[in-house]
């Protein structure tokens, strides 16, 4: 299982992994999990003597069934550290920032080699989709995009 560890004086989040969980040296962690590890540590109160590592944002309703996507920004000079392991490739899944301009998500270890790779998404808007909510029957719209496709492809034909 990843953990983190915080140290709330040097403001780093440590990325932990156990052995078995490097496939081809390379490990996969989310965003959302070192938000909820950062949550747990501030719990037992040890994390609440230090500023804020995370500040959130997303899921919040916009209407019509469209929600916001999560995105996470590490704050107040907080930064990742990747585990102390050499030649490793880090996958960090989830839109993840950082407050500060310039400021890398993950400080690279001197001694040891580490690829980051972001897997964000580029979706900023979730949608819960139901059928036939439109008003129009499966037909019409069938019908409707055939007649914008043949329209397209005159006009198009015109140039």
């Amino acid at each position: 299982m990843h953990t983190c560890t915080f140290d709330g004086v040097n403001k780093t989040i440590t990325l932990d992994a156990d052995i078995e969980d490097y496939v081809n040296n390379t490990i996969t962690i989310e965003v959302i999990d070192m938000y909820r590890a950062w949550k747990d540590w501030c719990i037992n109160e040890e994390g609440l003597k230090y500023p804020p590592a995370f500040r959130a944002i997303g899921n919040d309703p916009i209407g019509g069934g469209v929600y916001v996507g999560s995105y996470f920004f590490m704050q107040e000079g907080w930064t990742g550290v990747p585990p102390s392991r050499d030649n490793i490739v880090i996958i960090l899944k989830g839109n993840l920032y950082t407050e500060v301009q310039g400021a890398q998500v993950l400080e690279p270890l001197p001694e040891y080699t580490t690829t980051l790779i972001m897997q964000n998404s580029s979706l900023t808007q979730v949608s819960r989709v139901e059928t036939g909510v439109s008003g129009l029957t499966a037909e019409e719209s069938v019908r409707l995009m055939t007649t914008a496709t043949k329209q397209d492809v005159v006009a198009a034909s015109q140039y």
